[in-house]
């Protein structure tokens, strides 16, 4: 039986250093990390192993976890958890390739949820997240 997850795939015109600075350093963040344009978005992020970060989303939603993996311009892990109970957190992974022309392929996994709904929920949120990334990026 498997579990239900979040995937989904992106090509962003922009080489990987360019993805990564905007995965990993707070400023950028703040410009694409929440679905919604519309919520102030607080970003503060210590992307090592063992940092943490906290995406204050509109002071409605504040997501925080741990990075997990970091391998420069490669892949990004970390966990997420929502306030004010982030137990039991579930697990994000973004992967970063090189794509055809110096464009970047990106993969998010969002893993661990025990409810479909909760799985869909995130994927769409996600979705509409990367949609920001890639408009961003250029």
């Amino acid at each position: 039986m498997t579990t239900p997850e979040a995937r989904v795939r992106r090509t962003l015109n922009a080489d990987r250093p360019t993805v990564w600075r905007h995965l990993v350093e707070p400023g950028l963040l703040d410009r694409w990390f929440c679905p919604n344009p519309e919520l102030e978005l607080a970003v503060a992020a210590d992307p090592r192993v063992g940092g943490e970060y906290r995406a204050d989303m509109g002071g409605e939603y504040v997501a925080v976890g741990e990075y997990t993996e970091v391998v420069p311009e490669s892949l990004l892990a970390f966990t997420w958890g929502w306030m004010p109970e982030p137990e039991p957190a579930t697990h994000v992974a973004i992967s970063l390739a090189e794509a055809d022309g110096g464009d970047t392929d990106l993969e998010l996994v969002h893993a661990g949820f025990t409810d479909p709904e909760a799985a869909e929920g995130h994927r769409d949120g996600w979705e509409r997240s990367l949609d920001r990334l890639v408009e961003l990026v250029g």
